[in-house]
């Protein structure tokens, strides 16, 4: 009998597909280089919570969404999303990732890309 081979290939997005995170650089791209900064600024407490451990990464993510984005609208919100994944997305992607992804994808095998940021952008 012939023999059959599922290949699964796992990308993680962040880091390894693209040169930076995402969240940070969707939420520049949305709020303005400004608007960012003093953003940051504010929520040094956060960051410096997450450096030191005492809040996890989702929780410090969350707490940052909550502050850039309460009150938006939901539809306005995915289409800025929109907007990021086809003019901002493409120049942080690492060319030799997706050379490897679509390695995979001609080959026939499953590729999930994994990521811990909202996937709204990525689609």
């Amino acid at each position: 009998m012939g023999e059959f081979l599922l290949v699964l290939a796992l990308f993680d997005f962040d880091g390894t597909i693209s040169f930076r995170d995402s969240f940070g650089d969707f939420i520049r791209f949305v709020v303005g280089p400004w608007r960012f900064w003093c953003g940051v600024v504010c929520l040094i407490p956060v960051i410096t919570a997450f450096i030191f451990g005492i809040v996890k990464a989702w929780r410090a993510k969350e707490l940052m969404a909550i502050y850039f984005f309460r009150g938006w609208n939901a539809k306005e919100f995915k289409q800025l999303a929109y907007n990021y994944s086809l003019q901002r997305l493409p120049r942080i992607v690492r060319p030799i990732a997706l050379e490897r992804i679509w390695e995979h994808k001609r080959r026939g095998d499953t590729v999930v890309v994994v990521t811990a940021s909202i996937d709204l952008w990525l689609r």
